[in-house]
This record gives C-alpha cells, structure tokens and sequence, in this order.
C-alpha cells in the first residue's frame, strides 16, 4: 500500500511541474505558470461534487504541495533564463523532491499541516 501511495504522490509532483513547464511553453506569464501547476488539485473538488459531498478543501495539503513544486519550477527557470546555468533535469529533480517532501512531512506528522474545512469528513447531507 505505501508503494502505490508514493506513487500517487510521485505522479501528483511530476504533474505539477508538467503544468507549470506547459503554461511557460505557451508563453504564459510566471504568476499563471505557477497557478497551473494547482489545477490539477480540482479534480477531486469535481469528484465531490459528483458524489454529493463536501468539499475537501483544506483537507489535504496537495493543493498547497503542489503550488509550492510549481512555484519553484518556475523561480528556478526564471534564474536560469537570466543566466544561472541551472540544468533543466536540477530544476525538474528540485521541484519534484519538494512537492513529495511536503507531502511526506504532512503525511508522517501527526497533526495536520493545513486545517480542514468546517465539515470536513462528514457524511454527505441526504434529501
């Protein structure tokens, strides 16, 4: 079970820079590159909704995770377009380590790292 975790985890990092390095491809500006790399959180907002519950958010830390690996990417791509030789594999290898460093230090804690929602985690509502 922790293998298929990490490799959740693992994929939600390596999305999160696959956004961000996709947003700069199409010449986006740094601040929406950094926002992509969120978007990909909002899948399981629409699973909520879907299945009639409430909304996750501030549940988990992924969203927050994932800002962070993205934001980084993007700094780190900023210096190296204005001349500090960062290969593209350091800058991509940095980004994932932080988001699944985030992610390791708020699953391994025992409070979490963000608060929950006001509900978070009750049965969805009926009628």
């Amino acid at each position: 079970m922790r293998a298929a975790a990490f490799l959740c985890q693992l994929a939600l990092s390596a999305l999160s820079v696959v956004a961000a390095n996709g947003a700069i491809a199409r010449g986006l500006h740094p601040l929406v590159a950094c926002t992509s790399g969120v978007t990909i959180c909002f899948g399981g907002l629409l699973r909520d909704l879907m299945c009639g519950r409430d909304l996750a958010i501030g549940g988990q830390s992924y969203a927050m995770a994932t800002g962070m690996g993205a934001s980084l990417y993007v700094g780190l791509r900023e210096l190296a377009v204005r001349g500090l030789p960062l290969p593209l594999i350091a800058r991509t290898l940095l980004s994932v380590g932080a988001v699944l460093c985030l992610r390791a230090y708020d699953w391994m804690t025992p409070g979490k790292l963000l608060p929950t929602m006001h509900a978070f985690g009750a049965p969805p509502k009926k009628g």
